[in-house]
């Protein structure tokens, strides 16, 4: 638990509804496990959700343990920063810097952060 981060109850609202459901059931905007710079590069499951950052301990977890809202956010790539394929959600209590597992993998999450936060819906797959 870090700034900007909340710490929230046990029965947070959105994840207490009847029986606790695992993270990786749930439908979030994106949903992965990322690197927390804060938490020592630990390895964190990370869910985006109704202008949330969810953070959980991993994705069979049913409570978050924190999460950052994220209206009035700022989200951008971190090519510079000292480990790669960093990207940062900056708001006006602070920045977290995040580590996704490849380039592409950051640019989707902030591609999914700033569409959560602009409200507009995921892109649907084209069948072909």
């Amino acid at each position: 638990f870090f700034p900007p981060f909340l710490r929230f109850p046990r029965s947070f609202p959105v994840f207490s509804r009847g029986r606790p459901t695992p993270m990786a059931a749930i439908q979030a905007a994106k949903s992965g496990y990322l690197c927390s710079e804060p938490m020592g590069w630990s390895k964190l499951w990370f869910v985006v959700l109704n202008k949330f950052l969810f953070q959980f301990a991993d994705n069979n977890s049913p409570q978050p343990q924190c999460g950052m809202p994220l209206a009035g956010t700022s989200v951008q790539l971190e090519p510079i920063y000292s480990r790669p394929h960093c990207f940062s959600v900056r708001c006006a209590a602070g920045v977290v810097v995040l580590a996704a597992d490849s380039d592409q993998d950051a640019r989707d999450w902030v591609d999914a952060i700033n569409r959560d936060i602009a409200g507009t819906p995921l892109p649907v797959p084209v069948q072909p």
